[in-house]
């Protein structure tokens, strides 16, 4: 039974694994390291013992995720800036339109 659990604990953690890597390629986010200095393995990462594979630690998950987070942020925040950019600039389109109606009007 503990065999059992340990699969299923090590299959949820690299499909998490799996997921939260293709998002931080995506996002070209870096991926916290296996390995540190001297080849000393990472609190990032730990190997399974059913099935050998390397899965994210919940330090791991929690750096990742953060890293994600901050990008995200900052993309969200980029589109905002250009959709008030864009705002600014149809206002003073409008503007200028709505004088030289104006203009036109009277002239």
């Amino acid at each position: 039974m503990r065999f059992e659990l340990d699969l299923q604990h090590e299959e949820e953690d690299a499909y998490l694994t799996r997921k939260l890597r293709h998002q931080a390629t995506r996002l070209r986010v870096p991926v916290p390291l296996f390995h540190i200095d001297d080849g000393v393995i990472s609190d990032h990462w730990y190997q399974g013992r059913q099935t050998g594979g390397w899965y994210l630690t919940l330090s791991g998950i929690r750096a990742l995720r953060e890293e994600i987070r901050h990008e995200l942020k900052a993309r969200h925040e980029h589109r905002v800036q250009i959709v008030v950019w864009l705002s600014a600039i149809t206002g003073i389109i409008g503007a200028i339109t709505g004088l030289v109606a104006v203009v036109q009007k009277h002239g």
